[in-house]
């Protein structure tokens, strides 16, 4: 099991943090989320590798079974960049959320999170 028991409740979070930055939530009214949303780069990381890794070695059967998580991986990246908690890593985000919407064959979404990548690099973020 690539993600844990509660890798679904960590990406609703994820998902809350970028919606109140839309609606422009000031950070003092954000909800304590008992969980931490952040652990999940670790596992998205690993899903886009195998993945990749399985597409060079032609394992269909492995390819299969980590296609259904590559719609959890390009979720969370997609929402950790909208939720600005590390602009540092905004680039990141954005490249792997467009990877893994790429490798899921959602080439609208790839294309989004890409013309993001643009545009972060014209304002200097």
């Amino acid at each position: 099991m690539i993600f844990g028991k509660n890798a679904g409740l960590m990406l609703k979070y994820q998902k809350a943090k970028a919606k109140m930055v839309e609606y422009d939530v000031s950070k003092q009214e954000y909800p304590h989320f008992p969980l931490n949303s952040n652990e999940l780069s670790y596992p998205t990381t690993y899903v886009l590798s195998r993945y990749s890794e399985c597409i060079i070695e032609n394992n269909h059967d492995e390819l299969k079974e980590l296609e259904s998580l590559l719609i959890t991986t390009a979720e969370y990246y997609d929402s950790a960049f909208k939720s600005k908690d590390r602009p540092e890593y905004d680039w990141d985000f954005l490249l792997s959320g467009a990877s893994a919407y790429f490798l899921r064959k959602d080439f609208g979404s790839a294309k989004v999170l890409t013309a993001n990548i643009l545009k972060t690099k014209s304002t200097g973020n």
